[in-house]
């Protein structure tokens, strides 16, 4: 109960905007899930809000069949984005949504496949000998061939949360696959290691390259000292990283691989790929950790740890077993990653000398709800009081909406889940009805057991 009267307080702003039921009366859900009856109505008007928007977020899919677009009720171009898929799919819309999401993956893998290291002018991933350069632009002002052409940005923008795929189809299929969905992920993940993943091993060290899980090449979560923002140099030197939120996600990508291979009966690659896992995760505590249990955002392309701790980095190093037990409670780092009632710092100290608010000097909501479920199963205690705050922090109406590709203000009178939270002010910013922002909202309601009939979660959490 008190749970509840902390998420009614929470939420209490909601009843103030207009209810879903009101402003969209032919809006019929296709979610199988209902609420308990009785529960607080900041909750309802917040749970109805969520659905609404994540299945406005449907769209048809170019490679086939329906798939969940970024955000914007629609309005991300049939992109199909490697971190979105991981961070929603693991989150909740696998387990409320699986049918949907099965068709999403296949898509994802599709895609994926058919842009293999296809790169646009200017957008080349250094060192690496299978690209292709390609007379098509890419995320330019007025034109983006390359993206609307295969709905996927370049292999440049895909070395963090890319391979997280895997995961999110274990966790997937461990609860409604059946054998040949676990042969179909077995042949494709072991395509993607061998053909995608490969280049990016250092046998030096053992760990990947590849910029920090979503954080985009390029942009203001890097020191300046990669380069200008937005430029080649700055991307590249982000891709040349070996981040410890990448690393875990192929630490469970591993682990799904040696179980599908169970699966499938092949017990001794079952043992190879389980050795893989081991070995990497070794390899994170090894290079990755501080002397006081906590993970490097990065090692920088010499060695050297970058003297900063990623909340995500943190997050995933727990869920996927790196460390347990004590040793997972340090690596939470709560004494060196603040928090504060809008969320947990995406990284922390902030680059003062990398000016802008975005990955900088903010706090990303699915973020801090994979934070605070580390947190559950680090100490046992629960989070949700704090994730429902968070969570509560993301969702307006915006005080300014200019008329764009994703709708106009009235389009968003009963509110919206944004993308992000600016750090210092707790202002909500970036894309309206954010995916994975609420797909972190409906993985609240499943913990925090609101809903009549909970659906099962996987082995691989």
């Amino acid at each position: 109960m008190d749970l509840l009267n902390e998420a009614e307080r929470a939420f209490a702003p909601l009843t103030g905007m207009e209810p879903v039921p009101s402003a969209f009366p032919g809006f019929v859900p296709r979610l199988e899930y209902e609420l308990k009856s009785g529960l607080p109505a900041p909750l309802v008007r917040a749970w109805e809000l969520a659905v609404f928007e994540i299945e406005s977020n449907v769209r048809p899919c170019p490679y086939g069949g329906e798939f969940f677009t970024a955000g914007g009720r629609g309005g991300w171009h049939d992109m199909l984005f490697g971190q979105d898929t991981t961070g929603t799919a693991l989150l909740s819309l696998n387990r409320l949504y699986p049918d949907l999401m099965k068709n999403h993956l296949r898509a994802y893998v599709s895609a994926r496949l058919n842009v293999w290291f296809l790169c646009p002018e200017g957008w080349e991933l250094e060192g690496c000998k299978e690209a292709i350069p390609v007379g098509l632009d890419c995320w330019m002002p007025r034109s983006r061939a390359f993206c609307d052409r295969y709905h996927m940005s370049p292999a440049l923008n895909r070395t963090g949360m890319d391979v997280g795929w895997i995961w999110a189809a274990g966790d997937l299929f461990d609860r409604s696959g059946d054998l040949l969905d676990w042969a179909w992920l077995y042949g494709m993940g072991g395509l993607f290691f061998s053909r995608f993943y490969q280049p990016f091993f250092d046998p030096a060290d053992g760990l990947y390259f590849g910029q920090a899980s979503f954080i985009d090449v390029g942009h203001n979560g890097y020191p300046l000292s990669f380069g200008t923002p937005h430029t080649r140099a700055s991307r590249n030197a982000a891709v040349r990283i070996k981040a410890a939120s990448t690393n875990a996600l192929y630490v469970r990508s591993l682990d799904v691989m040696a179980h599908a291979a169970l699966v499938l009966g092949r017990d001794g690659e079952s043992g190879r790929w389980q050795k893989r896992a081991d070995e990497l995760r070794a390899a994170i505590r090894e290079k990755l950790r501080f002397p006081d249990g906590s993970f490097s955002y990065f090692l920088h392309r010499d060695g050297e740890p970058e003297p900063r701790r990623e909340a995500l980095g943190a997050a995933f190093c727990v869920l996927c077993d790196v460390v347990r037990g004590e040793e997972a409670v340090r690596a939470l780092a709560p004494d060196k990653i603040p928090r504060r009632d809008h969320g947990v710092a995406l990284f922390y100290p902030f680059y003062e000398e990398n000016p802008g608010v975005y990955h900088n000097k903010s706090a990303w909501p699915f973020a801090s709800t994979f934070y605070y479920l580390a947190s559950e199963k680090a100490t046992g205690k629960s989070f949700l009081a704090e994730d429902a705050r968070q969570l509560a922090s993301s969702v307006t109406v915006p005080d300014m909406l200019k008329k764009n590709d994703r709708g106009e203000l009235s389009d968003y009178r009963t509110g919206t889940f944004k993308e992000y939270i600016r750090w210092e002010d707790g202002v909500p910013g970036g894309t309206n009805a954010q995916s994975w922002t609420i797909s972190a909202f409906l993985n609240f309601a499943l913990r925090a057991g609101l809903l009549k009939k909970t659906p099962e979660r996987s082995r691989f959490w």
